[in-house]
């Protein structure tokens, strides 16, 4: 029995294989978001993990954008060219976490990685999600949209429109610019969602008014999605913090302030490997 893992977020592919002798991982620095991605450029990159790890009898995958049925079949279509024979379990990256956690229990997950969506079950079958409208309309307190925000912000201050913030001067020295009209170019970049969004780290580590405001707003959204979402789970107890975002200490002790009423964790695990361990235990009878 061989199974393979796939966490694909649009910032990374992190791949683990589960077989009877051994556990393999890579993590490959290519976005796989289905909203912002090619399908010849997502065929190359599964041709490359096809080379790496070889045939398989499973494949159990976690992938943004994947809540929309039309995004789905696409990907199922190219994993059918580059893994034809292979079982293949598919969801999107939040029910991949809350597989893992709750399983069929009653729960939340919240992600703020490279996009951000609140999802929970109330333990019956159903489902729940609020947001997740991808980086053009939503996102909010996800790594792409902290990045997107003060880089906005910075052209305002550019045009005489907003005050000053020390990010600004980080934002132009981690980019490598001298000035502010060139950040525009960074949307030009192939892998431009996992580019931008890798800045929100550094800025949210900084001491700035910007950043503390966007903090707050974001948080505060995610909040009313979580009550919004709680009209369907009587008795939410547990909510599981997922992605990059929550280890900046600024945000998630400003989320979690808001949660007060709830035990919440930062799921921590690798999620390929999770994925992997699961379905390995489970079909290798």
């Amino acid at each position: 029995m061989k199974v393979i893992g796939m966490d694909g977020g649009g910032g990374s592919l992190k791949i683990s294989c589960i077989s009877d002798y051994e556990i393999k991982s890579k993590v490959y620095p290519y976005g796989v978001n289905l909203t912002s991605m090619s399908e010849d450029m997502l065929i190359s990159i599964f041709n490359e993990v096809k080379r790496d790890f070889g045939q398989t009898d499973i494949i159990a995958g976690g992938f943004s954008g994947l809540g929309d049925p039309l995004r789905k079949r696409k990907l199922q279509e190219i994993l059918d060219i580059t893994f034809s024979t292979e079982k293949k379990i598919l969801m999107t990256d939040v029910q991949a976490v809350y597989d893992i956690v709750f399983g069929k229990g009653k729960g939340v997950v919240i992600i703020c990685g490279t996009g951000s969506i609140v999802y929970g079950q109330d333990g019956c079958g159903n489902e729940y999600r609020n947001g997740g409208w991808g980086h053009l309309f939503a996102d909010e307190a996800s790594a792409y949209w902290f990045s997107k925000e003060i880089i906005r912000h910075a052209l305002l201050y550019h045009d005489g429109l907003y005050e000053y913030d020390p990010v600004f001067d980080e934002l132009l020295s981690f980019f490598n610019v001298k000035e502010y009209f060139q950040l525009v170019n960074l949307q030009n970049d192939k892998n431009f969602k996992a580019l931008i969004s890798s800045f929100s780290a550094a800025a949210l580590s900084k001491d700035s008014k910007l950043v503390d405001i966007l903090v707050e707003n974001g948080s505060e959204i995610l909040f009313k999605r979580v009550k919004e979402i709680e009209k369907n789970i009587k008795d939410l107890k547990e909510i599981i913090f997922f992605g990059g975002v929550f280890k900046a200490s600024k945000f998630s002790t400003a989320i979690s302030k808001k949660l007060l009423k709830y035990s919440t964790k930062i799921f921590k695990d690798d999620v390929s490997i999770q994925l992997a361990k699961k379905y390995y235990n489970e079909y290798k009878f």
